[in-house]
């Protein structure tokens, strides 16, 4: 498959911004013939997967915490409600 590569650096701006308006633009601008697409690498793509990594993990954490939760109480009414006043007091 060939591809094409386009650099750029960004400066005083966030990545994720920058790619979306960027991808914004492309959709409005650009027409693309079957069978090509566009992607973003390099530290977006990085940025993405860690985001995603990070998400799985709390997730994996809020549920071992439940378990602990419920093992201690014994009661899966008691243990979610602990849990999710918890979670609205820190979010």
């Amino acid at each position: 498959m060939r591809r094409k590569i386009i650099q750029c650096n960004v400066v005083k701006r966030d990545i994720a911004s920058f790619v979306k308006e960027a991808q914004d633009k492309i959709d409005a601008n650009v027409t693309l013939p079957p069978g090509y697409f566009i992607t973003f690498g390099g530290q977006y793509e990085s940025q993405q997967r860690a985001l995603h990594h990070l998400t799985l993990l709390m997730i994996l954490v809020i549920l071992i915490i439940f378990v602990v939760l419920f093992s201690s109480f014994g009661s899966f009414r008691q243990a979610l409600l602990i849990l999710i006043s918890s979670l609205t007091v820190t979010g």
